[in-house]
């Protein structure tokens, strides 16, 4: 990212702001917007839908897709979804948990059927996200800020408590974080895992991919089979592989060729900018 594109999005006007949160994508949906707003803003959740999992969970299924409305956000609101999703200036456990939760909606690593979200953020929580998926697995994340050794020992006991108490067990444990030590044992057997030790254990941290040919400010300009197919900022994505991801979820697939508008987002004068490709293939999508 360069100097221009902290200059833009350094300008805090509400206009400005609603702009740019605008083009996050996925689109927010209406009960996540209200999740993620309380959560923030510390104030008692108006609970739509708890988990059917535990009670201190929130549950967003599939069918849950009506996009919220932006236009009512307040300025603390606007602020505060611009520096968890654009700038990425905020990376507390709570910040980690919603980009977690966003990347979550696109990727193709697991097929999803549900989400359970932790209504509330605090530091002691073990468990953040509930994963429920269409191979009937169960997956726990847990989301911080630094992942050390004896943070992730001590969260393993708690996770051991958390799984006797709500009489579930894991197929796989993530640990979702922004920095990590290289001495986590996360692949290492240890006996006092006791209930957890079945469970697959994985390490998830935020990478910011500094060789990717995008940058925060430019428009991406999606195109399948020659026609155009999705415009989207560059900034929702911090690796060349999670744009893809969100490309074969979104796109219309076949032939993909997507391109750049340079500076899109930080430009003050708005001529035309030179397009330049970005990435080019094929994307055969599962039809089920």
């Amino acid at each position: 990212m360069n100097f221009q594109y902290y200059e833009n999005l350094w300008d805090k006007s509400e206009r400005n702001l609603f702009t740019l949160i605008d083009k996050i994508v996925p689109k927010p949906i209406s009960d996540e917007l209200i999740i993620f707003l309380d959560d923030f803003q510390d104030t008692k959740l108006l609970k739509k839908k708890k988990s059917s999992l535990h009670p201190d969970f929130i549950e967003l299924t599939a069918e849950d897709g009506k996009d919220a409305d932006l236009s009512q956000l307040t300025a603390q609101s606007l602020e505060e979804m611009y520096k968890t999703f654009i700038s990425r200036e905020m990376n507390n456990k709570k910040a980690i948990k919603w980009r977690f939760f966003q990347f979550l909606r696109y990727q193709k690593s697991f097929p999803i059927s549900s989400l359970h979200i932790k209504a509330t953020t605090e530091d002691e929580n073990p468990i953040d996200i509930i994963i429920e998926t269409y191979n009937d697995e169960l997956v726990f994340i847990n989301c911080s800020y630094i992942l050390e050794k004896e943070y992730y020992s001590n969260l393993l006991e708690n996770i051991k408590e958390f799984t006797r108490k709500a009489s579930l067990i894991p197929d796989k444990i993530i640990f979702a974080a922004y920095k990590t030590y290289r001495d986590i044992p996360i692949t290492q057997d240890v006996p006092e895992q006791g209930i957890l030790s079945e469970s697959q254990k994985e390490l998830w941290v935020e990478w910011i991919e500094l060789g990717k040919h995008f940058n925060g400010e430019d428009l991406l300009i999606v195109l399948s089979n020659r026609k155009k197919d999705l415009e989207i900022a560059g900034f929702n994505f911090s690796s060349t592989d999670n744009l893809l991801d969100y490309v074969y979820n979104y796109s219309r697939g076949g032939q993909v060729a997507i391109y750049k508008q340079a500076g899109f987002f930080s430009r003050k004068n708005k001529g035309t900018t030179k397009i330049e490709p970005v990435w080019r293939g094929i994307m055969l999508k599962n039809k089920i």
